[in-house]
């Protein structure tokens, strides 16, 4: 039996939770271990998880350590106990019996490292708005829905497979990064070393989360979080020298600052210069990491700053 764990990173997910971990439970195929990493919820959702799935771990961490830190965490001990993949769930997604074996099925039967099944809004009736973004922007084909695989550039975090041993060289989700575009730069490095990223048409989850197209919707720290993952995003790019970037960056923060100040929205417009401001600071880490991706070797260098199975990360980053 394949050994997979299952992260289910939660905050304040007490409308989802139930719903989402019994689809896990319900699973055909595989037998995975199910993790709840709960960021410091406030709401009874680690009450559920505790009275409601005994059975299941549970982590209650003390505060609200971002999705990347939290995943992070689980694919540690996943990686120490010899699982052959993780698969990324988010508590307000649910998955069909037969989503998690068909995911395993086509990673290997395609050799891919990342792989994301199709991402239906909650009652399952069209393509969720993120990832029909993502459809558009990779420009795929009208047979697209046909194939078993489907490579792209990038998935969204909020389902996805991950193998074990693309990340033990690869490194894990860069903890510099709190919420929004850690799976965008875990894609990147992937490809960079040739491991194959993409979806597959044959497996689907439901996600109900509010679409993130309009920023001017979203709640304020999911939006100033989307904003800075988007510009460390650009900064890390290792294909231009950092002057460059530094130079691309510059010039989109004027684009967007221009573009939102625009609307009269003063508290959006202030948002993003905050952001710009907080990762400008950050620029000495964003070098350290450009010039530690551009390495390689049998072990990258996140595994050795982390401690992939030996140490904590907080021991180990800057």
């Amino acid at each position: 039996m394949t050994k997979v764990t299952v992260i289910v990173p939660t905050y304040r997910g007490r409308r989802w939770i139930r719903e989402c971990l019994r689809s896990v439970l319900d699973s055909r195929g595989v037998k995975p271990r199910v993790v709840v990493f709960d960021n410091a919820s406030t709401d009874g959702t680690r009450h559920i998880v505790a009275h409601e799935f005994p059975h299941l771990e549970l982590i209650e961490s003390p505060e609200n350590i971002g999705f990347a830190r939290a995943n992070n965490r689980v694919m540690q001990r996943a990686v120490s106990r010899g699982d052959e993949y993780v698969f990324l769930l988010n508590e307000d997604a649910k998955v069909d019996r037969d989503t998690l074996v068909t995911l395993i099925r086509m990673a290997r039967k395609h050799d891919v490292s990342i792989l994301s099944p199709l991402h239906y809004d909650y009652p399952g009736e069209t393509l969720e708005t993120d990832f029909g973004i993502l459809i558009r922007q990779e420009r795929l084909g009208p047979s697209w829905k046909r194939a078993e695989f489907v490579p792209t550039s990038r998935v969204i975090g909020a389902a996805v497979l991950l193998r074990l041993s693309t990340i033990r060289k690869i490194g894990l989700f860069d903890p510099i990064y709190f919420l929004y575009a850690e799976e965008e730069d875990l894609c990147r490095r992937a490809q960079s070393h040739g491991y194959r990223v993409g979806i597959t048409p044959r497996a689907r989850i439901y996600h109900g989360h509010r679409s993130t197209e309009n920023l001017l919707t979203l709640k304020r720290i999911r939006r100033f979080h989307m904003i800075r993952g988007k510009y460390i995003l650009a900064l890390k790019d290792p294909k231009p020298s950092l002057g460059r970037a530094v130079l691309a960056f510059f010039a989109e923060v004027a684009r967007d600052l221009k573009k939102v100040f625009g609307t009269h929205n003063l508290t959006v417009t202030w948002d993003f210069l905050l952001a710009s401001i907080q990762v400008l600071s950050s620029l000495q880490r964003i070098r350290r990491r450009r010039r530690l991706e551009s390495r390689s070797g049998p072990e990258l260098w996140t595994n050795r700053e982390i401690g992939i199975s030996t140490g904590s990360e907080e021991s180990h980053w800057p």
